[in-house]
């Protein structure tokens, strides 16, 4: 889901990115699914104003199983996934260890629906070490940074370096610190510690040095976000309100 925002009268847009292509007669063990390129096409839909699919900028590589991740800024992460095959496993003959899925990506990419189209995806400095396919997971944390661990696309625990596993259970957990990590934070006063639905109101108080000079206050903005719950490269009820 899209960031619910002012602009857009917190109405929600879902995009779908990456994944496979295969169609339903390709279904089929007796060929090398693990070999086929991931997708890169992006749609989007607005299912209160439409339910017709839209298409959006393409992914810059094919990717299955990415982690998209909101940031507070408004943008997300794209982190993780394959480049080839699908999730799952299976002792099948074209099977990678056990993995229907292979070439991990670890290219980190962020995405700003702000952005004119054509230009909405760009690189992070880094990028992931760890190859992170089936079952891996990712998370923003309160200080702003992505943690990232996990990935197991085998049908039980595989120690690293076992015969015949390329990839193996991965216990290595790794933080993505995103660019304004190390950027001046403002030091809001009046924020509640706990939020109700249907609550009071509130008012957040930033110092002048905070806002900087007055042409930012059109550019500040207060925003609540909801990490969901994370497993299979999806994250359950992630939320991005801008108040």
């Amino acid at each position: 889901m899209m960031p619910l925002t002012p602009a857009n009268n917190w109405t929600a847009t879902i995009m779908f990115c990456g994944g496979t292509d295969l169609q339903p007669d390709q279904w089929v063990t007796n060929w090398n699914i693990a070999g086929y390129p991931a997708d890169a096409t992006c749609v989007s839909m607005t299912p209160d104003v439409s339910t017709e699919w839209k298409d959006e900028e393409s992914l810059p590589e094919g990717r299955v199983m990415g982690n998209w991740i909101y940031l507070p800024d408004g943008r997300l992460v794209l982190i993780n996934g394959i480049g080839k095959g699908t999730a799952g496993y299976g002792n099948t003959s074209w099977a990678i260890g056990q993995s229907f899925g292979d070439d991990p990506i670890h290219t980190i990419r962020y995405y700003d629906s702000n952005e004119p189209a054509g230009s909405r995806f760009s690189a992070a400095i880094a990028n992931s070490t760890v190859d992170r396919m089936y079952h891996s997971s990712a998370t923003l944390l309160p200080d702003g940074s992505v943690f990232s661990s996990g990935s197991n696309p085998n049908a039980d625990f595989v120690p690293q370096g076992a015969p015949g596993y390329k990839y193996a259970t991965e216990y290595r957990v790794e933080r993505f610190y995103p660019d304004y990590f190390t950027s001046t934070r403002p030091q809001p006063s009046g924020l509640p510690k706990t939020l109700t639905y249907g609550g009071d109101y509130f008012d957040v108080t930033l110092s002048a040095t905070d806002v900087g000079k007055t042409a930012n206050l059109d550019n500040t903005r207060v925003t609540l976000i909801r990490p969901g719950f994370s497993t299979h490269a999806m994250n359950m009820g992630q939320r991005f309100v801008q108040l």
